[in-house]
């Protein structure tokens, strides 16, 4: 059972947003994701 490149960027995108998501307002306030990320 091999994962593939697609399902694992979804994974990363879906851990991402999960994490994300948890600091939510610090996170965006602080400016913490808005860098590194690009949004």
């Amino acid at each position: 059972m091999s994962a593939s490149p697609k399902k694992l960027s979804y994974l990363r995108t879906f851990h991402f947003w999960y994490f994300a998501s948890l600091a939510d307002i610090p996170a965006l306030r602080s400016g913490v994701f808005l860098g590194p990320v690009g949004f």
